[in-house]
């Protein structure tokens, strides 16, 4: 591989090490800025006995991205169970743990583009520091 850089390889399926250099699958040692540069290294120092190109398995973010149905479901039962946790600490009178839950919602809000909400919770974060900070209470 890169013996002044010490790079890692990423994994036995993928051609490429950390850096995105093509490795020689016949194991050489060489590396590559191409993938066509590679392909004719091999072809004329090794006669072509390489191996044909595997594609890598699918990760686990590539396999749920494309189960729209499948995340659809997921996000509803995880807000679901945020919302059940949010009425369960307003019917115990449970302060502290509701501001817990606030702050875990920003996020999800965020990421499915629901800023007004967000905003109006973090309107009320400033709010409710201001009033509970001494140094901010009006002088009069």
């Amino acid at each position: 591989m890169h013996p002044e850089l010490l790079i890692a390889v990423v994994g036995p399926w993928d051609e490429r090490d950390s850096e995105g250099y093509w490795r020689c699958r016949a194991g050489c040692g060489l590396v590559f800025k191409a993938k066509a540069t590679r392909n004719l290294h091999e072809k004329k120092k090794h006669d072509g006995l390489v191996a044909p190109d595997v594609p890598p398995p699918p990760t686990e973010s590539e396999s749920h991205k494309a189960d729209y149905l499948f995340n659809c479901h997921s996000a509803k039962l995880t807000f679901g169970l945020v919302l059940g946790d949010i009425n369960d600490a307003i019917r115990e009178g449970d302060g502290d743990r509701l501001m817990d839950l606030y702050k875990m919602a920003l996020p999800i809000y965020y990421s499915h583009g629901r800023t007004k909400y967000q905003s109006i919770q973090l309107y009320f974060f400033w709010s409710r520091q201001r009033l509970c900070c001494p140094r901010f209470k009006p002088s009069g």
